[in-house]
């Protein structure tokens, strides 16, 4: 099983270009370097990306794959929450398909990708509900209807403060 310890290595092993950000991180942020990393490394792949250099690309997918099905609880999210929305968010916000970088990703990976999606859309009350249960169409409708009806307060409470 992998363990949070074992993350940054196996990353840095097949990304050997992210290695001088991770030192500065390092040595910055030792205590919060997991998820600090991800959000790095998400921003360090979209620099590759937009510069053409994407070889290290199927290395990287192979090893969030990896994170995905033999680390541990703590890894396995940060795989999803760290890195993929990380991606999703980096690259959405820095005009760059996010995407784009899905042809690299392998199954487990990809199923989590399309969780966040689906999350991020109102269709999941949380990610990984779709693959806890079948959701059926109806379900999502239901799930759409509560995440709107919560926006909807949660906007109501704003305009009242």
């Amino acid at each position: 099983m992998i363990s949070k310890e074992q993350m940054i290595p196996l990353l840095l092993q097949v990304c050997p270009s992210f290695q001088s950000k991770w030192q500065e991180l390092k040595d910055d942020h030792e205590d919060e370097l997991p998820y600090i990393c991800c959000g790095k490394f998400a921003a360090h792949l979209l620099e590759l990306y937009k510069n053409s250099q994407t070889s290290e690309f199927p290395a990287v997918a192979d090893v969030i794959e990896q994170l995905h099905v033999e680390g541990d609880g703590y890894v396995k999210e940060a795989a999803t929450i760290g890195i993929l929305e990380g991606i999703q968010n980096v690259w959405g916000n820095n005009d760059a398909d996010p995407e784009n970088f899905v042809r690299f990703l392998k199954p487990e990976s990809k199923k989590w990708w399309y969780e966040l999606n689906a999350f991020w859309n109102g269709e999941r009350r949380y990610v990984g509900e779709g693959l806890q249960k079948q959701l059926t169409p109806e379900d999502i409708k239901i799930i759409k209807k509560e995440t709107e009806a919560f926006n909807d307060s949660l906007n109501k409470r704003k305009r009242t403060f």
